[in-house]
């Protein structure tokens, strides 16, 4: 008999809860509504770019938080206005190879130890003045100090010296693509440890 009660009582609920079910329609829901949001705002004007002065001057940019020091800048962007104002003695091209800049020829004896530059005549500074074989042989003991940009390069070279009619380097072990390393650039002597060096 308790039995009978227990699934009389069961059916009962199970009977309520259908009546409570919402019936399916083959409608469908409605696509709920999303507030609007605004588009976004056109991009502002720009000022108009300032006009540059027609002066016919012709400008570069450049780090003024560093120096136009070709031996002591370690500022790409000016290391890239240093090549032009100073000059080497020998420049490399696109290819690595050597080719004249401040000297008109070079050569190498005793198998690469000793190299030899003839400077080239009538070369002149920013200045007006003249350059001599004493603004070269300045030049490249400053590149040599351990604080040019240039000192690895030059770490091999054990003396440098004007034999009268040229520029003589000689280095501590043979090495016949040294010319390729002289493209260290001259300046006025007495100015290689200012910020602005006077170049050729």
């Amino acid at each position: 008999m308790k039995r009978i009660v227990f699934l009389f009582l069961c059916l009962s609920l199970l009977c309520a809860c259908g009546l409570n079910t919402p019936a399916v329609t083959g409608k469908p829901s409605p696509t709920p509504e999303y507030p609007e949001y605004p588009s976004a705002p056109a991009p502002r004007e720009t000022a108009a770019q300032e006009e540059w002065p027609d002066d016919g001057r012709f400008t570069l940019r450049y780090a003024d938080t560093s120096v136009l020091n070709p031996y002591s800048c370690g500022v790409e962007t000016n290391r890239l206005l240093c090549s032009l104002l100073y000059e080497p003695m020998i420049r490399v091209t696109a290819d690595f190879q050597p080719e004249s800049a401040l000297c008109t020829d070079w050569s190498t004896e005793d198998g690469g130890s000793t190299f030899e530059m003839t400077m080239r005549d009538g070369v002149l500074f920013s200045d007006g003045s003249e350059m001599t074989y004493w603004d070269v042989l300045y030049s490249l003991n400053r590149a040599k100090e351990e604080t040019s940009f240039y000192c690895e390069r030059l770490k091999y070279v054990s003396d440098i010296s004007w034999t009268g009619e040229k520029i003589r380097i000689t280095l501590n072990s043979p090495n016949p693509g040294f010319p390729v390393l002289m493209d260290v650039p001259i300046v006025k002597e007495g100015s290689a440890y200012s910020s602005l060096p006077v170049g050729s």
